[in-house]
């Protein structure tokens, strides 16, 4: 009798601590404060200014959603966009943040060779170094972006931080957004330099690297607009239940 006693009192405590954990994950974002920042992606640009907080909101009730992501950001910081750089937007964020995603980093590898941004103003890409915590070159693209978040986590040392990379700039998608041959070189070099380092970027500056770019796969005009590089009212859908499923972890 006392044998089967204990059987059920571990049964029990079993069966709780299972409802609880169910309980928690599906709760685990009531009465957070997530903020979202970054570029046109972001944003929601061509997409009647709906980002992922419009898409995520009718799942997150008890969630204080805000964007503050504007298209046309960079991660450099010398571009002459200083009103939209993303260093910048944190200092646009009203309340304090629980939890950060932000994106970035597609319009410094492109925005140089479809004329968005002037050409003399062009950083390289630059190299992590992972062996310290001061910025690898501060002459670079990665040097403005490991600065962005070090802003980012000393203003806000509470808030869990998400980097986002959303866009799959495969060799189909630049062909699209440009015919110049030597520009399509220069993306496609840029973004193997980016993207490249984007995991042990995110190890060391301690933030979670998030990559949903494959969905894009075989789904171009399903889930993008007609530039090729902004997503539409399907993709933004079906990014944000993948999101959802990252930020309840």
């Amino acid at each position: 009798m006392k044998k089967k006693m204990i059987i059920f009192v571990i049964v029990f405590i079993v069966v709780i601590v299972i409802l609880s954990s169910i309980y928690v994950s599906e709760n685990s974002l009531d009465d957070k404060t997530i903020v979202f920042l970054g570029d046109s992606i972001m944003s929601g640009y061509g997409n009647e200014d709906r980002g992922f907080e419009y898409y995520l909101e009718p799942y997150l009730k008890n969630t204080s959603l805000k964007n503050v992501a504007r298209g046309g950001s960079t991660l450099t910081q010398n571009t002459g966009t200083d009103d939209i750089v993303i260093k910048n937007q944190i200092d646009k964020i009203e309340d304090e943040p629980d939890i950060i995603v932000f994106n970035g980093g597609i319009n410094d590898i492109m925005g140089y060779d479809v004329g968005f941004l002037e050409k003399s103003k062009r950083l390289e890409i630059g190299t992590i170094d992972p062996e310290t915590k001061e910025i690898s070159d501060s002459n670079t693209v990665y040097g403005d972006f490991e600065d962005t978040v070090k802003y980012m986590k000393e203003k806000y040392p509470k808030a869990k931080i998400y980097f986002l990379s959303i866009l799959l700039l495969d060799e189909t998608t630049i062909s699209n957004i440009t015919v110049d041959s030597l520009a399509r070189t220069n993306i496609a070099q840029r973004r193997d330099e980016f993207f490249s380092q984007a995991k042990l970027f995110s190890e060391k500056m301690g933030i979670t690297y998030i990559d949903l770019s494959h969905i894009f796969v075989g789904h171009d005009e399903q889930y993008r607009q007609e530039d090729w590089i902004h997503m539409s009212d399907v993709g933004y859908k079906q990014f944000a239940a993948f999101l959802l499923k990252e930020l309840k972890k």
